[in-house]
């Protein structure tokens, strides 16, 4: 692979876990108005999408956001 496509690679990447933490970041705030700054941090630090996924399906059938931490 050459560094071009290393970088086309790694920029992928990183699009897609932005994404991933937007989507999980809005589903929170639309169904509590507002995100707390520490599981704002704690979402925007996570690199898996996986979990991501996992934590965007929990944002929307959680029923408190103390309910979404403990799932952190």
């Amino acid at each position: 692979m050459t560094l071009a496509e290393q970088f086309r690679q790694q920029g992928l990447k990183e699009g897609s876990l932005d994404r991933a933490r937007s989507s999980v970041l809005d589903a929170l705030q639309v169904r509590f108005e507002t995100v707390p700054e520490g599981i704002a941090d704690a979402v925007n630090n996570i690199t898996d999408t996986a979990k991501l996924t996992e934590l965007h399906k929990l944002a929307i059938r959680c029923t408190s956001l103390e309910d979404f931490a403990a799932g952190l």
